[in-house]
């Protein structure tokens, strides 16, 4: 669909084009925050829903469908919020994620939702601007998702084969594959020839890094990431609060020049700056690394 086709779907949908747009509802997780999105899905056991749109746009109908979608979404999903506009939300996000979203039944029209397994490493659904309009989608939605909550061994969407690894350095290139096993930093593929070839993991855009680290949490759950000389108290996992008043669950890895790591229940590293934890979690954080 060529720049100029879409423009007019927008404007056929939106004829007023008045400046529009809307506060993201109490709850919703933003780009930076896929990581704590993803430790809030696992401790609640729901699915991951990332809803693409517009914040700031010009089309009320667009505004008011991504509202409702979080409304109704919320009753089984943790919501992950993607801005259409904002650079790079292509690489934060799992390549299963984005390749859901890339694909033509998905349609050119936002907002559009993937709805994922709580580790991001399934794709359980997904919803288009189109379907949204359908009175039964959501509840329909709802019913598949809380199956597979109940038993992940239940029919689901057929899963792709193989993904597509974006390497981190902004060439947009990578490789096609499906993931084989990650030992250490070493992620290894097996590509379209058959043949199964070890990367770096730090090759990889950080979307593709949490996948690969969700992935080997599934298939092995005693995969994680060794924390030398830890306590039993620092392994274990916690409640940590954010100085936005979210919370996580995680166990504490490190404190270092004011950047703490912390790691979720599948195994995926937390990395940030102190000053985004609150007082309290940052005086535990203190605590654990013997400051």
């Amino acid at each position: 669909m060529t720049s100029f086709t879409y423009m007019c779907l927008i404007l056929i949908l939106c004829p007023s084009l008045s400046v529009a747009g809307f506060r993201l509802p109490m709850g919703v997780y933003e780009l930076d925050e896929i990581e704590e999105a993803l430790s809030e899905a696992n401790e609640k056991k729901e699915a991951l829903a990332f809803v693409l749109s517009e914040q700031k746009g010009t089309c009320p109908l667009c505004d008011n469908s991504t509202l409702d979608a979080f409304k109704r979404l919320k009753k089984h999903s943790t919501l992950v919020f993607l801005e259409l506009r904002q650079k790079g939300w292509d690489k934060e996000v799992s390549p299963v994620v984005l390749s859901a979203f890339s694909n033509k039944s998905m349609g050119n029209i936002i907002p559009k939702v993937v709805i994922t397994s709580p580790d991001m490493t399934e794709v359980w659904g997904t919803i288009t601007y189109a379907d949204m309009q359908e009175s039964r989608t959501y509840r329909d939605m709802e019913k598949q998702v809380k199956a597979l909550l109940a038993n992940p061994n239940a029919e689901k969407p057929a899963q792709p084969s193989s993904i597509f690894w974006t390497l981190n350095d902004n060439s947009n290139q990578g490789y096609r594959g499906a993931f084989e096993k990650l030992e250490g930093d070493t992620l290894y593929l097996k590509l379209s020839n058959g043949n199964v070839s070890p990367f770096p993991l730090s090759d990889f855009v950080p979307g593709a890094v949490l996948y690969a680290k969700a992935k080997a949490g599934a298939s092995d759950p005693s995969v994680s990431t060794p924390v030398s000389a830890a306590s039993s108290s620092q392994t274990a996992f916690v409640p940590w609060t954010g100085s936005n008043g979210k919370v996580i669950q995680a166990a504490f890895v490190s404190l270092k020049d004011d950047t703490v790591q912390l790691r979720s229940p599948v195994g995926a590293i937390y990395t940030f700056p102190l000053s985004r934890l609150s007082p309290e979690s940052q005086a535990r954080a203190k605590e654990m690394a013997g400051e």
